[in-house]
């Protein structure tokens, strides 16, 4: 059932801890951290231009990351799109 696995994790997304940073380019750079969830979203003028959020398992370091699921979530005017890839 993907899309009730889809729900599950952007529940889960909720939980993971913000920092904000000025971007190198324009507007805000957001960094989240959770249990097992990392993400990022670039936001301008109070809108979110893009934002993706991975599963991680193992330790957090980058030789030992293992990305189980990439969910990106693209956010304009009229619709959210969710396209999820397994590897």
């Amino acid at each position: 059932m993907p899309m009730e696995e889809a729900k599950r994790f952007l529940q889960e997304i909720k939980d993971c801890k913000e920092k904000k940073y000025p971007s190198s380019g324009q507007g805000w750079d957001y960094r989240f951290e959770g249990k097992d969830k990392v993400g990022s979203a670039l936001v301008y003028r109070q809108r979110i231009i893009h934002m993706a959020f991975f599963k991680i398992g193992g330790n957090r370091g980058v030789k030992s990351c293992n990305i189980t699921k990439l969910v990106k979530v693209t956010l304009s005017n009229m619709s959210t799109n969710i396209d999820m890839l397994y590897w």
